[in-house]
């Protein structure tokens, strides 16, 4: 199963040597700019099966934001 780090990584086509953790955030990526949140909240979407919410959206601020989301669907 494919990792909410491996899917951000891959949506912002960030180098290997970049570190990632549940505290990472916009605020720590350049290329997680608007538009590359939104891709990442397509992807992780498609890749697991979400409905994400406008509400919910502005509550993804950090890996570990994403990861509470996965867990906490209900489905």
């Amino acid at each position: 199963m494919i990792t909410v780090e491996q899917i951000i990584r891959e949506v912002l086509a960030l180098s290997p040597d970049v570190e990632l953790s549940d505290a990472t955030t916009p605020a720590d990526i350049s290329a997680w700019d608007s538009l590359g949140h939104i891709n990442i909240i397509t992807a992780m979407e498609e890749e697991f099966d979400l409905d994400i919410s406008p509400e919910q959206i502005g509550e993804l601020q950090s890996i570990a934001d994403f990861k509470a989301l996965i867990e906490n669907d209900p489905e």
